[in-house]
């Protein structure tokens, strides 16, 4: 996602909301990382407890990044449908180059 800051022309507010929110993402992986070692620490048997705040924790960063996956699109959107339309015209084109090649070379052989 942040190479694409550089290669769209998004603006600098966009470019700082996206860099923000991959190193929020980063940052809740590491702390999610981080209890989940303490708490192995602390506990060393399983404990429900512990296993229900691990589940929470992972929930967290789970939200953290469908937030970051909804931010992107909400960015690139209209990056996005112009890249698909291009790609759309761009095989059509193709194609019509294509038949076209075989329909002229058809009637020089005739």
């Amino acid at each position: 996602m942040l190479t694409q800051t550089f290669y769209w022309p998004i603006g600098e507010i966009k470019q700082l909301i996206l860099v923000l929110v991959v190193f929020l993402m980063l940052l809740s992986e590491i702390l999610n990382t981080t209890f989940e070692k303490l708490f192995d620490f602390m506990e060393q048997r399983y404990n429900t407890h512990i296993g229900y705040l691990k589940d929470i924790l992972a929930g967290g960063v789970l939200l953290m990044a469908i937030t970051s996956v909804a931010i992107g699109i909400m960015i690139f959107w209209p990056y996005i449908t112009q890249l698909i339309i291009f790609s759309i015209l761009e095989s059509i084109g193709i194609v019509i180059l294509i038949y076209g090649f075989r329909l002229v070379k058809k009637m020089i052989k005739k």
